[in-house]
């Protein structure tokens, strides 16, 4: 870190993670392109937040040399990481977003004077994306993407698939060299003899040709293969080859919108470009469907590499420069690039100096290795690997001293069996051509394998995956269970799970991103699933993702995902993980980032899991409050809806379904009255409003009892209301879609009493909630509410009920049917007498529900500020939990407006005292380090605590501030009063 970058950021709030980048050092390393040339366009530092480029900074207090603005903003931009620039003046600082304009001079998107209270929290205010576009930082990714794909489509046209991506590949690599001055214009006759510039080394078919054999000289014969090359055939047409000559284009020119002519490659990161071919590899054709391929976002492999290195670090079992590193699923390179930086950063602080180019290539051959089914992926994966240890070379100089090993066969396998067709879906690395040769050779096995499900017809090939893995599942859980074991839902991720283990080495490290199905299915296969690989191997930590699905964090994904650390030995007795869930944060996330919360994450023990399948989904939608509730609901060990039903008898069914009209409909069916999905009336149901049913055959008709009545009918699909949930229906005959979940009384003695007490339940904060905190679904991959979730909710019998609360059912569901004003408080008083609650976990169902639901209005009111109202609130709270030890609560007033978080003060004495900007600063310092939604600073010395929260109304409910109470009282308190 600069001493002099950081004194001249400190007014401005910066945290701490500042990279001197007029300097050499291997925090340079993600940056090595900035380190040298002329400092008129390049900046002099940037600061990280948490290890990831927030903001480029221009030191023009203390530069010696002009500031070409245009250039240096293109260069940073270009870079297609860091949201921000900043320019710093004698008493001001200029804030400009990485965005391209088509203005000749960018223009700062705000100003802030020293003299402002506000310019203490720039960098808090830029880390939270406060303050700015919500575009900035991912524009390049995009531009980038669609002029290599329009390339490769247009050369396929010509060329087909194949030699498209290599060729693209090529002019693209040639285009870095140049940029990056390591091939220059006095050498283009060696290149090509009927060239006249750098530009034309790709017009036409005859250049082409000699330019692609001065690559294989140079570099090496396997470099992104071509058939044209050694199989000439019939000229190729000269118009073909265009796309080559626009990625060969270079302008003189400064222009500040992105096209092949304007970008400069010597900025490029070659981890972004990874990122670009990894979804060109998704973008194959085949690729996502059969071989179920999804890009991985680079900020994603990027943290995930640098967690598992950190493990590394300070676990081992070697150190990090020394690891062995394996991508079982490589796709376009981006774990192998971003693991290869850091072991070249590990090297350099290891031996004090910069690696040369021999030692960077050794590192390459013997500690990289990565494995595919896809031809396209393995060429990116080479393209990359090559580009970027030209860029962590400090001395690329000639371009002869580069040549390069072939990868293929050595770091980079195919994982085809000989014959198999392209398009297949087959075994790859969980086949054969994986096994004992690389059986325990890895200090590090990361990545993302595939995560879609196979295809019904595809469930021999499952039980092969599964074959392959069963001796790892005998070392680990023993033969018999070896014998009985299975992975349900015909899914290939866990597999992979399976066989890292066996590739990598006693106490290695395993970092995959799987779906979120792992964490949160109750399903018995499912459960069972989760529970042998908690068995199996020490898991360490989870970050769950299901709330950013459908976010820019990983675009074009909407399942949930999780990233999965473990290390490869049987977990010790009472062993626990954490387990981070980070919320969605829509400015962030439209970034594509994250804030990762580090004092969130909660330590899980393993055994918890094994004790409660549905935990870490009630800890992601809840806390330890609704954690507890769960336990106390759970303990009355009342039957669950679906167990009353058959015990009594009656009959219960989702609707009919139409699908493929495979089975006769029942002839009772016909002629009676039918509710369809776009039922927008009363919640009671007339019969004679209805039309009728005439289908003569479904997929699905259903048992024709469940369409008997009285009748309560749960939606599939929550109303935005609260009101119409479930239906009810008094009458006898009913029939209904699949959008509705059918329970029938017939013929139960108190039938329609039966009826109105479920319709009631369900209307029911306390219902929702439960769904909310137990559903292996609801809250995580979908926004509906499945039959079983409904059959799994605790039902306290009717005969159980005191005569009191028995009486009000019938005037309470009359009150619903009529949507009478008084209804809800009044349902809500019933249905908790009617549970047990009490005030306290009244209030905790209620804040859950206002900030957790997977519904536009709840997601909205989590992330806006607290209003003043709901902040006094939060402190009357705190100061009636902590006024029985003689403490007082207040709100701090030198916590500036600006910042993100809100800071209270808990005292010993009856004044507050003012703690001062010096402490207030360095409690933001903290906050920002470790991206916390809640920070404590403790001054024993002064009898005071001091409390920062994020302002987001999450963090401000009254559940929270009891959580925040109980944090205080456990872990603070006794520093506080000055007691051990």
């Amino acid at each position: 870190m600069s001493d002099s970058l950081s004194k001249l950021l400190d007014p401005y709030g910066s945290p701490a993670q500042i990279v001197d980048l007029r300097q050499a050092t291997p925090a340079g390393i993600p940056y090595v392109d900035l380190l040298a040339g002329d400092r008129r366009s390049l900046p002099d530092g940037i600061v990280e937040s948490r290890a990831e480029p927030l903001a480029y900074v221009v030191d023009a207090v203390n530069r010696e040399t002009t500031i070409d603005l245009p250039r240096l903003w293109k260069t940073v931009a270009l870079r297609g990481d860091a949201p921000y620039l900043v320019v710093v003046q004698p008493g001001r600082l200029l804030a400009y977003e990485t965005l391209p304009t088509k203005a000749k001079v960018p223009t700062p998107f705000d100003e802030i004077h020293l003299n402002e209270d506000r310019a203490r929290t720039v960098f808090s205010r830029l880390n939270a994306a406060l303050a700015s576009s919500e575009k900035a930082g991912r524009y390049l990714h995009d531009v980038l993407f669609d002029l290599l794909s329009g390339a490769i489509e247009d050369l396929s046209l010509s060329l087909g698939r194949h030699d498209a991506i290599s060729l693209a590949g090529r002019a693209l690599f040639m285009r870095f060299l140049i940029d990056r001055g390591i091939v220059v214009a006095e050498r283009v006759k060696e290149i090509c003899s009927k060239s006249g510039s750098l530009n034309d080394l790709f017009t036409g078919q005859e250049r082409t040709t000699a330019t692609c054999r001065w690559l294989n000289r140079t570099f090496n014969g396997d470099f992104l293969p071509l058939e044209f090359l050694d199989k000439p055939g019939k000229p190729i047409p000269g118009e073909a080859f265009l796309p080559l000559e626009n990625i060969m284009h270079r302008s003189p020119g400064s222009q500040l919108t992105f096209e092949w002519a304007s970008i400069d490659f010597a900025h490029v990161p070659v981890g972004l470009l990874s990122q670009i071919y990894e979804r060109q590899a998704e973008s194959d054709p085949d690729a996502k469907k059969k071989q179920s391929v999804y890009y991985t976002p680079r900020r994603i492999a990027d943290f995930m590499v640098k967690e598992v290195f950190a493990a590394l670090e300070e676990r081992g079992p070697v150190r990090p420069h020394e690891a062995c590193v394996l991508d079982p699923a490589v796709g376009g390179g981006v774990f192998l690039v971003s693991a290869f930086q850091e072991i070249v950063a590990a090297w350099w602080r290891h031996h004090g100096r910069a690696p040369n180019t021999e030692e960077i290539r050794s590192i390459l051959y013997r500690q990289l290795t990565g494995f595919d089914i896809s031809e396209p992926a393995l060429q990116l994966t080479a393209l990359s690997l090559y580009l970027k240890s030209i860029e962590m070379d400090l001395d690329p100089h000639p371009p002869e001293k580069l040549k390069f090993r072939a990868l293929r066969g050595a770091v980079l396998h195919s994982m085809r069996e000989l014959g198999e067709e392209k398009s297949k879906v087959v075994l790859g690395s969980l086949g054969p051509r994986a096994g004992s040769a690389f059986r325990s050779r890895f200090d590090i096995v990361v990545g993302n394998p595939p995560w879609t499900p196979l295809e019904k017809g595809q469930g021999n090939l499952h039980r092969q995956m599964v074959e392959t893995i069963r001796p790892t599942v005998a070392e680990k859980l023993g033969p018999e269970h070896a014998g009985s074991f299975s992975i349900p839902d015909l899914v290939p991720d866990l597999p992979f799970v399976w066989r890292s283990l066996e590739w990598a080495k006693p106490s290695g490290w395993i970092a995959l991103a799987l779906h979120g199905r792992l964490l949160f299915k109750t399903s018995y296969g499912g459960r069972q699933a989760r529970e042998d690989l908690f068995r199996a191997t020490e898991v360490t930590g989870i970050l769950n993702g299901a709330d950013l699905r459908k976010t820019l964090v990983w675009p074009k994904v909407t399942a949930p995902f999780c990233l999965l650390f473990a290390r490869n030995q049987l977990p010790a007795e009472g062993h626990a993980f954490h387990f981070v869930s980070p919320y969605l944060e829509e400015r962030l996330n439209r970034q594509g980032r994250i804030r990762i919360d580090a004092k969130a994450a909660q330590p899980v023990e393993v055994r918890r899991i094994l004790a409660r399948p549905n935990l870490l989904k009630t800890i992601f939608r809840g806390s330890a409050l609704d954690e507890a509730l769960l336990e106390k609901v759970d303990s009355a060990a009342w039957p669950t809806v679906e167990k009353y039903f058959r015990q009594s008898g009656l009959k219960t069914g989702q609707g009919y379904q139409v699908g493929t009209r495979e089975r006769d409909v029942p002839e009772e069916l016909q002629g009676k009255p039918e509710l369809k999905a776009e039922w927008g009336g009363a919640v009671r149901i007339e019969r004679q409003s209805l039309p009728r049913f005439h289908e003569k055959r479904l997929q699905w008709p259903r048992d024709p009892l469940i369409y008997r009545g009285p009748l309560a009918l749960v939606r599939k699909s929550p109303p935005k209301g609260d009101r119409g949930r479930a239906l009810c229906c008094f009458e006898d005959h009913l029939v209904y879609c699949e959008s509705f979940y059918g329970y029938s009384a017939f013929g139960d003695p108190d039938a329609e009493l039966l009826v109105r007490y479920l319709t009631l339940l369900i209307h029911s904060d306390f219902f929702l909630w439960y769904v909310l905190a137990t559903s292996s679904e609801f809250g995580v991959e979908r926004d509906a509410i499945h039959k079983i979730d409904v059959d799994g909710f605790p039902f306290r019998p009717l005969k159980d009920l005191p005569e009191s609360l028995c009486r009000e059912i019938e005037p309470l569901s009359e009150s619903l049917f009529l949507n009478e004003p008084h209804l809800w408080q009044d349902l809500a008083s019933w249905s908790a007498r009617v549970y047990g609650l009490n005030r306290w976990d009244r209030e905790v169902i209620r804040d859950t529900l206002s900030v957790s639901l997977p519904f536009p209005e709840a997601q909205s009111k989590a992330q806006r500020p607290p209003d003043r109202t709901e902040v006094e609130q939060f402190v009357n709270r705190l100061t009636r939990e902590f006024r029985p030890l003689g403490l007082s609560v207040q709100r701090v007033s030198e916590s500036p407006a600006s910042a993100p978080w809100e800071v209270l003060a808990l005292t010993t004495g009856e004044e507050i005292g003012r703690p001062g900007r010096v402490a207030i600063d360095e409690l933001f310092r903290m906050a920002d380090a470790e991206g916390a939604s809640q920070i404590l600073l403790v001054q024993p010395e002064r009898g005071r605590l001091l409390l920062a929260i994020f302002r987001e109304y999450r963090y401000w409910t009254p559940t929270r501030a009891r959580l925040a109470a109980l944090e205080i009282l456990h872990e603070n308190l006794g520093e506080l009063l000055g007691v051990s």
